[in-house]
């Protein structure tokens, strides 16, 4: 009968029509899972760790010093004159123990008059054990300068000093006589003049020499002071002067 061709042929095309679609179907999510697959999914950031709560800043000139984390303020470091601070670690007067040892300052005449017996001690053992000899003596010489202090001292040590107002214009007034080791030794002269017509004008001298002391002699050494300056009698009025200070050392061994 010409019916069922139609039946048939309708059948054949609709059983055709969702083959394509089947076919079509398995090929677009072959496609999409290729894709899928040969597509790597980028990697999530992990979240940011919390920051520290940082150290807060005073709130104002006179706030306490606030950490978020410290569960509390901490005490404000005390602050001294020329703007030390002090730890907070270091222990007042009052945290101090008992019976604390008082900071006492030195006496410092008992100091120097231990530093002459030491001194003392030293020239008595140097006479004991040299046969060398060091010999000073000091002269002055003018009346313009007034002597405010003059010392000597042997090798950076002081081993005389004078009386202000020291003067020696007739014979040379001896300082040091000693036993000494043989060798190089320096002499080192400190001189303080005030002017005798006007104490406004002053000078300071300090001469050092080197002396080299003979083995198993004796070197006598004269240092003589000598000034004729001007300054004093003459720049008031004129306004003009000099200073003529000098310092001689004459060393002969014998």
């Amino acid at each position: 009968m010409p019916v069922r061709p139609r039946i048939r042929n309708a059948w054949l095309n609709a059983a055709l029509v969702s083959t394509a679609l089947v076919t079509a179907l398995s090929l677009v999510a072959g496609v999409g899972s290729a894709q899928t697959r040969g597509r790597r999914t980028p990697a999530r950031p992990a979240p940011p760790e919390p920051a520290a709560a940082p150290m807060s800043a005073m709130a104002d000139a006179g706030g306490p010093l606030v950490v978020a984390d410290a569960g509390g303020p901490w005490p404000r470091p005390q602050i001294y004159d020329g703007g030390a601070r002090l730890s907070p670690l270091t222990p007042t007067e009052a945290e101090m123990p008992p019976g604390s040892p008082a900071v006492v300052p030195p006496d410092y005449d008992k100091l120097i008059s231990e530093i002459a017996v030491l001194r003392a001690r030293i020239a008595t053992v140097s006479d004991n054990l040299f046969r060398s000899r060091l010999a000073v003596s000091v002269k002055t010489d003018g009346d313009k300068q007034r002597i405010e202090h003059l010392s000597v001292a042997l090798d950076d040590g002081v081993v005389w000093e004078a009386p202000a107002g020291f003067a020696s214009p007739d014979d040379p007034t001896p300082t040091y006589d000693h036993a000494v080791a043989p060798g190089r030794h320096t002499l080192t002269i400190l001189v303080d003049r005030k002017d005798a017509r006007d104490a406004t004008f002053t000078t300071q001298q300090s001469s050092r020499v080197a002396i080299d002391i003979p083995k198993d002699q004796r070197l006598e050494v004269e240092v003589r002071l000598e000034e004729d300056s001007s300054m004093g009698g003459k720049f008031p009025a004129d306004h003009k002067g000099d200073y003529d200070l000098r310092i001689r050392v004459k060393a002969q061994a014998k």
